[in-house]
């Protein structure tokens, strides 16, 4: 039990520090478009995608190794170890972040002017690039508190970061920086980088003081071969990431000559390509900040389970996990169907944001499933597998790219978010399903919830048609019929009502042990 409640309230932690994260990038996006427009931010988007190219490389796998070693550590009572583990992931962050710096510094006018075409990059290239070897410190560091389950800590550093780097570049762009969008992405890659810095420099003091709880104990025996453990599990996370983030890099420059050669002029296919990646999917990813929450803490989780080869546990939380993961994403495709117009009018004040919102809703379910999908098997040691799958995903994503998107324009763009993210998500849940035997009960988790969501969004259709009342108190009407109807349904796991139970019995498909012994 009280691992439950160390559990729970760690979720609880990361669940607010990531709403109120979220919902100030989303505020602080909407001002920026205000400030520099869409075409701008399509720009900066242009910048992160080689910054984020750099920051895989810097990183290459590191956080998931911390994360995966200092859990077993934990797991094997080994103080000595865990410090061992952590002078080793330190140096080997420090060697690829120099290195990614190096690279990323010096070749900024290749990448601007040449790859990415518009020689207004290259400063705000170079600036991003001082900030890499303190990401990859900072994402040894991250790993820690993750494992150790003290996600306060990252919490509060992630807030401050967050605010630190918005108020930078507020001030850089009203009182230092002329105005034009090369002013904008310089203010906006030095805002990102002295936060950066801050951040690592707190996350390490938080360390410091945090390590002193694990004290080594006379006699204990410094593990060995700690290096080859490392890499085993950051080499092929990070070889993978390249290859992904490579193809992720380039979809992103191919994505608005694509539309250019569709008939859309630069300033145009630069404006679309923004609205989609800097309006539209924050935020439909923003309802994610609850799974995500939960879904990171399960990487210590399901590696101490799978040390200890705790079967049952790992069906009964696989259970919990994928119930609520379903239940929560047809309820967030419902309130997007229902308010999408709404939220863009709030946020942006603009119809053409609430279309793309209501056209891409349905992904959220591929997409919040897949994030849990992929915790888990890295939890279970399938950590390469997951990375192949992303992989497949970015490759398709690239040929459909090219094919798709100069004959289809923007509906062919939309068409290769859904069937990438469709493609990752399948496979991803094929190889749970294989090395866990672990099966879906379709109508408690499927059926009968989108059964719920579509009554719903028909309630608040009829209600429109009658009054107008705000579209936030509409909202919580919503979910109060959504929920209510879950729980008539049974879908929280209680006794159904007959003529649910006689629906259910035919169609179900096979489900978890956990999930057989609950059912009455």
């Amino acid at each position: 039990m009280r691992r439950s409640i160390r559990f729970l309230k760690n979720a609880l932690i990361l669940c607010a520090t990531s709403i109120t994260l979220r919902l100030i990038g989303i505020g602080f996006n909407a001002y920026m478009v205000e400030r520099i427009g869409a075409a701008g931010m399509g720009l900066f988007q242009l910048v992160s995608s080689v910054y984020f190219l750099a920051v895989t490389f810097a990183c290459s796998g590191i956080h998931m190794a911390t994360t995966r070693l200092i859990a077993e550590e934990l797991a094997r009572n080994s103080p000595r170890g865990l410090r061992a583990v952590m002078s080793r992931c330190l140096l080997y962050s420090i060697t690829f972040g120099g290195t990614a710096f190096f690279l990323l510094y010096f070749g900024a006018e290749a990448l601007g002017a040449d790859w990415l075409g518009d020689g207004r990059t290259v400063a705000s290239i170079r600036i991003l690039a001082i900030g890499l070897p303190f990401v990859a410190m900072s994402s040894v560091l991250r790993g820690y508190f993750t494992a150790v389950r003290r996600v306060s800590k990252t919490s509060l550093v992630d807030i401050t970061e967050q605010l630190l780097q918005m108020g930078l570049i507020v001030f850089l762009l009203t009182c230092v920086l002329p105005s034009g969008l090369e002013s904008a992405c310089i203010a906006m890659a030095l805002g990102g980088t002295i936060s950066e810095l801050g951040a690592c420099l707190m996350l390490g003091l938080a360390h410091l003081a945090d390590r002193k709880r694990y004290s080594v104990r006379p006699g204990e025996e410094a593990p060995r071969r700690m290096l080859p453990r490392i890499l085993k599990i950051s080499l092929p996370v990070a070889f993978s990431a390249y290859l992904r983030s490579g193809l992720s890099s380039m979809n992103q420059l191919l994505i608005p000559a694509s539309l250019q050669r569709h008939g859309l002029d630069e300033e145009n296919a630069l404006a679309r390509y923004g609205m989609v990646q800097s309006m539209v999917m924050p935020v439909l990813q923003l309802p994610e900040m609850f799974l995500s929450s939960f879904s990171s803490l399960l990487i210590p989780e399901f590696t101490d389970f799978y040390i200890k080869k705790d079967q049952r546990s790992i069906a009964r939380t696989m259970t919990l996990v994928f119930r609520a993961t379903f239940l929560f994403a047809i309820g967030a495709l419902g309130f997007f169907l229902c308010f999408a117009r709404d939220i863009s009018q709030m946020l942006y004040r603009d119809d053409t944001v609430g279309f793309y919102l209501a056209i891409l809703s349905p992904m959220v379910i591929l997409m919040y499933l897949d994030r849990v999908v992929d915790c888990t098997l890295t939890g279970l040691h399938q950590q390469v597998n997951s990375m192949l799958y992303n992989l497949i995903e970015s490759m398709v994503t690239s040929v459909l790219t090219l094919v798709l998107i100069p004959r289809l324009g923007m509906a062919g763009y939309v068409l290769v978010l859904f069937v990438g993210k469709a493609i990752n998500m399948g496979m991803s849940l094929a190889r749970l399903i294989k090395v866990t035997d672990f099966h879906i009960a379709f109508w408690q988790w499927v059926g009968y919830p989108v059964l719920a969501m579509m009554v719903g969004v028909a309630a608040i259709a009829v209600i429109r048609s009658w009054i107008l009342p705000p579209w936030i108190l509409l909202g919580a009407v919503f979910l109060g019929i959504y929920i209510l109807q879950l729980g008539l349904m049974g879908c929280f796991g209680q006794k159904a009502p007959a003529i649910f139970s006689q629906l259910h019995r035919p169609w179900t498909g096979a489900a978890s042990s956990s999930e057989a012994k609950e059912r009455p």
